[in-house]
């Protein structure tokens, strides 16, 4: 389904990771959810980073952290066209 046709979609700050990170985290994990499977949809992603360094967006798909296609700038990191995921974080 389209993200502008769900009925809800919610994105929140996690109270930890859906599984382990390699690699130092540099941001809070953030949740996403829909009402409904949002398989193979892309959309962009940024996230803030806590701590200033080299990082590199990382997403959930429901098993291992999968790295994405980021760049950073002024300490966020934006992924431009990334697959929709169930989380993501900014890690080294």
């Amino acid at each position: 389904k389209d993200l502008a046709i769900m009925r809800y979609a919610i994105l929140y700050n996690s109270p930890g990771p859906p599984g382990p990170i390699t690699g130092k985290r540099l941001s809070e994990v953030y949740t996403f959810q829909t009402t409904s499977l949002l398989t193979g949809k892309k959309a962009d992603v940024t996230v803030q980073m806590t701590e200033t360094g080299a990082g590199k967006l990382y997403g959930w798909d429901g098993k291992a952290w999968k790295a994405l296609s980021s760049t950073v700038a002024d300490n966020s990191v934006k992924g431009t066209q990334v697959e929709l995921m169930e989380a993501y974080v900014v890690a080294q």
